[in-house]
């Protein structure tokens, strides 16, 4: 449905006042759309934000989110625009083990486990330093509408997006509500 819409849009010959770009560097938090440091192009009508958040922690362990974003401007005015968005968080993880709590075993790689047990070590390491989980590539993504609301200069950008997401998709899919928060400061 996105993809119609960009299409579209590009078939229409209309003369548009054109606008410089604006190039901005901020943070978000998006199950869908990435953690982290974000650099945002936002062109007339289409932009793109790439985000980033390596984390390094003890014992040689390491988690890794990635996100890239599309929006397309649908309107505007000075202080908000509304946008739809298509976003792609890539999550993974090292090391190479799980230790199941429930019952005290250390499980494998390549051992069957559910998602579910996966993102609860996960999580607990993330926010307890609980067990460790073994190395994983994760995608999510989604599709729907937000909004960046502008700074007076526009010095200042709030992005918040809100979809229909799909968790785990190379994986286990779970399908949910998507919600992303950001800030970015503009570059030029």
């Amino acid at each position: 449905m996105l993809a119609s819409v960009f299409m579209i849009s590009f078939s229409y010959g209309q003369e548009t006042e054109k606008k410089k770009a604006e190039h901005g560097i901020g943070f978000q938090i998006g199950g869908t759309t990435g953690h982290g440091l974000t650099y945002r192009y936002y062109g007339n009508k289409i932009g793109v934000q790439v985000s980033a958040l390596p984390i390094f922690m003890q014992n040689d362990e390491f988690l890794m989110s990635a996100g890239l974003t599309g929006m397309y401007k649908i309107a505007e005015s000075k202080r908000i625009d509304l946008v739809a968005y298509l976003g792609n968080h890539f999550v993974t993880r090292d090391p190479e083990v799980i230790i199941n709590e429930s019952d005290n075993q250390t499980i494998q790689p390549n051992q069957p486990v559910s998602n579910s047990l996966l993102d609860q070590h996960i999580l607990a390491k993330l926010l307890t330093g609980g067990s460790e989980a073994y190395q994983r590539l994760s995608y999510n993504m989604s599709i729907g509408l937000g909004g960046v609301l502008h700074s007076k200069n526009r010095f200042i950008n709030f992005n918040f997006f809100t979809g229909y997401g799909i968790y785990s998709l190379n994986r286990e899919p779970l399908s949910a509500l998507s919600l992303t928060v950001g800030i970015t400061f503009k570059l030029n």
